[in-house]
């Protein structure tokens, strides 16, 4: 097996991470499962870090949205996902409190696999 050594040396310049959640989703607004299945108001972050991305996958469609939403240590990181018209919102929060980081128009009665992409400053 080869070494990338473009990813390795971004790895070692860049503190990149990510926090997978997940859920199924029905009709009533939900925060998301995170690591080992907790749902809540968040994970707290062991740096400031910079929240940028996230990526949703309902089982047919990936929707993103990017964004630069900054967060110092130990603020909680957490996904929620806000019913209304028939569909959902799912957006990133800080604290229990919504960023610009969110993707709309998600079907409901699906499983979604959200992951937030971070990087630790």
């Amino acid at each position: 097996m080869s070494i990338n050594r473009t990813l390795n040396y971004l790895l070692a310049k860049r503190a990149e991470g990510m926090i997978c959640f997940s859920a199924q989703v029905t009709t009533s607004s939900t925060y998301l499962k995170g690591p080992g299945g907790e749902a809540g108001d968040g994970f707290p972050l062991p740096r400031g870090a910079r929240i940028y991305r996230i990526d949703c996958w309902d089982g047919t469609v990936l929707t993103s949205d990017t964004g630069n939403e900054s967060a110092s240590q130990g603020d909680r990181l957490s996904v929620y996902a806000a019913y209304g018209s028939g569909s959902f919102t799912v957006t990133v929060r800080i604290n229990g409190v919504d960023t610009s980081i969110k993707v709309t128009s998600i079907s409901s009665g699906v499983t979604l696999m959200v992951t937030v992409y971070f990087k630790l400053i």
